[in-house]
């Protein structure tokens, strides 16, 4: 894997450990042991490296950490105050992870409104209405969803969210369920 060949020649690049984390953390070669050992690494290597910090809060939602993931993706948000789409998203996801479904509304709509047509915010924004019973809402989600081409499944979000905690992926599928997405 180039990713880590490039922490091979550079153990002193934040980027290379940067890439290195996502790529490990991803579906197809997931290793989270890794992924978390090379995210700290950016950030012990750049502390001003605020995508670290958000990917790194990514991460820990991932392996059941939200209540540490919400600090470090508010301080990456604090270094770059022109974020991205995704913090915005990985800082929902966490309140959602934590059982605070109110609270992460904005932060996905939010998202959403910065990148209509990634399908991710939409998957936790629908799971949310479904929590809270709010079913048109949910509708208007999957609606939004087929019209992306990415008609949402329980099947297939269960195989490919990058959640690790058994607990979390039932959360996540308890509140796709009960906002009327499929089975299959």
């Amino acid at each position: 894997m180039l990713a880590k060949k490039a922490v091979a020649l550079d153990d002193e690049s934040p980027q290379a450990h940067w890439a290195l984390s996502r790529i490990v953390s991803r579906a197809m070669s997931r290793d989270m042991d890794l992924a978390v050992k090379s995210i700290k690494r950016v950030v012990e290597l750049d502390p001003n490296y605020a995508d670290g910090y958000a990917y790194y809060a990514n991460i820990l939602n991932y392996i059941a950490r939200a209540d540490e993931a919400i600090p470090l993706v508010k301080k990456a948000m604090q270094i770059n105050p022109r974020y991205p789409f995704w913090y915005l998203y990985v800082f929902g996801q966490s309140q959602y992870l934590l059982g605070d479904f109110e609270a992460a509304i904005p932060n996905f709509q939010k998202a959403i409104e910065r990148n209509p047509t990634v399908a991710w915010p939409h998957h936790f924004l629908l799971a949310r209405y479904g929590q809270l019973g709010k079913l048109n809402d949910a509708e208007w989600e999957i609606s939004e969803l087929e019209s992306l081409g990415r008609p949402p499944t329980i099947k297939r979000l269960k195989a490919t969210t990058p959640i690790q905690d058994p607990a979390s992926v039932a959360l996540f599928m308890d509140g796709l369920r009960k906002g009327g997405v499929p089975e299959e």
